[in-house]
């Protein structure tokens, strides 16, 4: 039985697509699926679940993470938790794309802020997607359509 929807979207995913911190929090805790949904019967124990290095940073069909999710919906205060909580920042979904390139797609500016104060320095510049594309590249592309206000 797998956590995931149809698309591998976790309850993680969800929690920081909607910026909820309080849900990401609790999902760390528990850090794995009760015993009733364990794929592996025969390792159940009267103990809590053994912890999963994945409980934060599970992936999608697509590659993206929780991260990944935060970014792209521009949600900040999820990508503080994470990042607090010792996510990959500079994960590569299946293009290639890391959650700062997301976010510059996205034009989620509260999301690109973040990412870029607490990422790697030359993240804008450094990472590319398949396509060749960076973060920067994205910003100045699509900058006449952003309003700043």
């Amino acid at each position: 039985m797998s956590l995931g929807d149809n698309t591998g979207a976790t309850p993680a995913h969800y929690a920081a697509q909607a910026d909820n911190v309080e849900v990401l929090m609790m999902i760390k805790k528990c850090e794995g699926p009760p015993a009733h949904l364990s794929d592996d019967k025969a390792e159940e124990t009267d103990g809590p679940p053994p912890p999963r290095a994945d409980v934060l940073e599970g992936r999608m069909n697509n590659g993206n993470t929780p991260a990944h999710v935060a970014a792209l919906f521009d949600s900040p205060a999820a990508l503080t938790y994470l990042h607090k909580a010792g996510a990959d920042l500079e994960a590569r979904c299946k293009s290639g794309e890391t959650p700062m390139i997301k976010a510059a797609r996205a034009q989620a500016l509260r999301a690109l802020k973040f990412l870029t104060d607490n990422g790697s320095p030359n993240a804008l510049v450094e990472h590319r997607n398949v396509e060749g594309d960076n973060a920067r590249a994205l910003v100045v592309d699509n900058m006449r359509h952003w309003s700043l206000h």
